[in-house]
């Protein structure tokens, strides 16, 4: 059964400031040794950001072999059949340990001599997502006339969840408390959180 989840916590085929327009391409490896081991099979959910997903769109299944890559471009308008303006987040549903993940949101550049911004996240397996009662650190987070900073979150369950989320300086100090509350397999984004 496809019973091992991963997240990947934003993907976007959308319109952004200053008049820059982002899509996602999602690489899938198969990370199995040799020729003895069997085929990968997996697909995607498709979760968008802002909505109640307790039944996510689910893509065709996809099989690589031991070893093999395949690079999904666009993936929410070429395996989801998606228009612009589409944001959220993807699972990826597999049957092996031995698939791996990363996805790429970045700008399509009005003249490809300006080349591109974006991000580059990997899939998060579903037994490193932050559980109940547990808190981690997000660092690097600063924004200034330069950067922003955005927190996305993802709850990768069939129940609503609450997160806390304390902004501290970089003397520890308490700058503010936000609760952000997730529908089941929901995702939702604070743009600019400092």
């Amino acid at each position: 059964p496809m019973d091992r989840l991963a997240f990947i916590p934003a993907a976007a085929l959308a319109a952004g400031a200053e008049g820059s327009f982002f899509q996602t391409d999602v690489d899938v490896n198969s990370t199995a040794p040799g020729p003895s081991m069997m085929p990968v099979s997996y697909r995607f959910w498709w979760l968008p950001r802002g909505q109640h997903n307790s039944t996510p769109a689910e893509s065709e299944v996809f099989v690589l072999d031991p070893g093999e890559s395949i690079r999904h471009e666009n993936i929410l308008a070429a395996v989801f059949g998606l228009a612009p303006n589409v944001l959220g987040s993807l699972a990826i549903a597999a049957d092996s340990e031995s698939l791996i993940a990363m996805s790429r949101t970045y700008n399509l550049p009005s003249a490809k001599a300006a080349g591109t911004f974006g991000q580059a996240l990997p899939a998060v397996p579903l037994d490193e997502l932050i559980t109940t009662g547990e808190s981690r650190r997000i660092t690097f987070m600063s924004e200034n006339a330069d950067t922003r900073a955005n927190l996305g979150c993802v709850n990768g369950t069939d129940a609503p969840v609450t997160i806390d989320i304390t902004e501290v300086d970089s003397t520890g100090a308490v700058l503010e408390t936000r609760t952000m509350n997730l529908a089941p397999w929901s995702n939702k984004q604070i743009n600019q959180i400092l």
